[in-house]
């Protein structure tokens, strides 16, 4: 009977070992965040979920951005709960110059670096987004048939809006 030496028994359970756990470890590499899903909602709209939840609308239509964290709809609206976050919206306006401006086509570091800090003045300035970031939580209705997007809302100014847009009691967040 031939024994072998112990490193080569050491060798062949260290490579028996990594033949097994690497596909394991890359399945778990690939499902531990950065990939996006996606829901269809009414009316061309679009739940993305992931790293940066948001509520997506087709062209000429109104989005919410910057972790959604519930919604719900029905034939007529899309009622949803925020928790917005800086960096979400200064993504999402970056991109938003970057593939509307001719300038920034390249998508060089610089490019980047430009859009973003353009993306920091206009949420320095506007008081939709100061607003907006300014809120530990947001509420948001959307009218997906007319495409109207309400809000950012309190608790309180969701509630009464419900109220006057007639939103039915069973279209709840939960």
């Amino acid at each position: 009977m031939r024994t072998r030496p112990v490193w080569q028994l050491l060798l062949g359970l260290a490579l028996t070992s990594l033949v097994i756990l690497l596909p394991i470890l890359a399945l778990c590499m690939l499902g531990a965040g950065g990939m996006d899903y996606y829901e269809d909602l009414p009316s061309g709209y679009l739940f993305r979920g992931g790293d940066g939840d948001a509520i997506l609308a087709s062209l000429g239509k109104e989005s919410i951005g910057g972790k959604v964290v519930q919604y719900a709809y029905d034939d007529t609206f899309i009622i949803a709960r925020q928790k917005p976050e800086y960096q979400e919206y200064q993504t999402m306006i970056a991109d938003s110059i970057s593939r509307h401006n001719q300038k920034y086509t390249a998508n060089s570091y610089a490019d980047i670096m430009e859009t973003s800090t353009l993306a920091d003045r206009i949420i320095a300035r506007d008081p939709f987004y100061q607003r907006i970031l300014s809120a530990q939580e947001n509420y948001w209705i959307i009218h997906h048939r007319s495409g109207k997007r309400y809000g950012p809302f309190t608790t309180s100014e969701y509630q009464q809006q419900r109220r006057a847009l007639r939103i039915p009691a069973s279209l709840v967040l939960e």
